[in-house]
């Protein structure tokens, strides 16, 4: 049991710490966070929640009968996830420039790799 601890510890460790592949894992761990959250709020709109929690439950106002209303019902929660997309690449985008600017990078791909793995 102790070394089932350790390897845990270990693995958060490396999680938190770690460069290269274990960056990579938490590059993909944020976008599956995001994913999730996208995904988990667009949901909600095919629940009528009110009805639900009094205990009247009705069917989902949304039918997914055909290939065009599962789209329909995707893009309309994609659309809750462009604001904070925006303004993470913003906010990329403007710490690269920043960088680029106090470390005097002389392009900006030298910049933007150094953001990404700072980051990640």
């Amino acid at each position: 049991m102790k070394r089932f601890f350790w390897r845990f510890d270990n693995f958060i460790q490396k999680i938190l710490e770690g460069d290269e592949g274990w960056g990579f894992m938490r590059l993909l761990g944020a976008l599956g966070l995001v994913l999730a959250i996208m995904i988990g709020g667009g949901f909600t709109q095919w629940l009528n929640l009110p009805l639900l929690l009094r205990g009247e439950f009705s069917p989902a106002p949304y039918s997914l009968n055909t290939f065009a209303d599962i789209v329909s019902s995707l893009l309309s929660i994609i659309r809750y996830a462009l604001p904070p997309l925006a303004a993470i690449i913003l906010a990329i985008l403007g710490g690269t420039i920043y960088m680029q600017d106090i470390f005097e990078f002389h392009n900006f791909s030298a910049s933007f790799n150094y953001m990404i793995a700072s980051l990640f």
